[in-house]
């Protein structure tokens, strides 16, 4: 792609025009005017929010890192019976959101492993007891992975299992779980978790009943530059129609810790060319959000 090429799309994006797949592989692709890129993106921001930067206080809340999916990419699941396995009781829990009460959070962020021993009903319990202790503050809680996981062992749709735990205080549903929504690149990083259409569907639901959410994206492994395009493709299609994504998060691949052959983390370079590219192609989801 010629230089004036490469500045012509990205004044499309910038300009409002919508940014076809093709030419967002393209920007990724080259290598070339990283700086002009990030501008464009800066611009697009001040277009849609001014010189408005938000942030969140969030308070992070892990009831469990037992696991039975085990995925390559994670470093954090545990074996049950592992060196530094633990599972919080709604009492352990209670203890932690009342010293945090004093914090003025703007939300309680809550995931966790997958586990037979956390259930529908203990995530009921645990968002109402949200409510008691830290009243206004949003619950955003449970990936698509978790929701499924729980409306199976519950024996119960994944629209009845949001439907309760929306009843129950749950505000939102953060984007965990997408990671690339490619099954090919999924059987390598995740292999055990839903599909990529599953992970569509459950956010769909939530969307549908009136429970917004976020998407990741995690970048930086072994998926190629045109898993990360198809992966914001279909992204701003579940968007077009349901409106229900508030942000989009890329998150850098670790390495440390996982069992993925891979021994680097992707480049300043290579996290802020997918950041800035993800402010112009979606141009739908208002808010991308970088974890601190």
């Amino acid at each position: 792609m010629s230089q004036n090429n490469l500045s012509d799309l990205i004044e499309k994006a910038v300009g409002g025009q919508r940014m076809t797949s093709q030419e967002a592989l393209a920007l990724l692709a080259d290598h070339r005017g990283l700086a002009e890129l990030m501008d464009g993106a800066r611009r697009v921001r001040e277009r849609r929010h001014g010189s408005k930067v938000h942030y969140v206080h969030s308070l992070n809340v892990n009831p469990t890192n037992v696991c039975e999916n085990q995925c390559e990419l994670c470093a954090y699941w545990k074996e049950p019976e592992g060196e530094g396995a633990y599972l919080k009781s709604l009492q352990e829990i209670r203890t932690d959101l009342e010293a945090a009460a004093k914090l003025a959070l703007s939300d309680v962020h809550i995931v966790g492993g997958i586990t037979p021993q956390v259930t529908l009903g203990y995530y009921e319990e645990l968002f109402r007891l949200c409510g008691e202790i830290l009243p206004g503050v949003l619950v955003q809680a449970l990936t698509a992975v978790e929701v499924v996981y729980l409306a199976d062992n519950a024996g119960v749709s994944v629209r009845d299992a949001l439907g309760r735990l929306k009843a129950a205080g749950l505000g939102a549903i953060p984007g965990g779980g997408a990671e690339i929504l490619d099954d090919d690149v999924r059987a390598q990083i995740c292999s055990k978790k839903i599909s990529s259409e599953e992970w569509l569907a459950v956010h769909q639901e939530a969307h549908e009943l009136g429970i917004p959410s976020n998407a990741t994206m995690l970048f930086g492994h072994v998926e190629r530059p045109e898993h990360i395009v198809a992966h914001m493709e279909k992204l701003r299609d579940l968007q077009d129609r349901t409106g229900g994504f508030a942000a989009f998060i890329p998150l850098p691949f670790q390495p440390g810790g996982t069992r993925l052959p891979v021994d680097a983390a992707p480049s300043g370079y290579q996290i802020a060319r997918v950041a800035a590219l993800a402010r112009l192609y979606l141009d739908n989801i208002p808010h991308l959000r970088l974890l601190a």
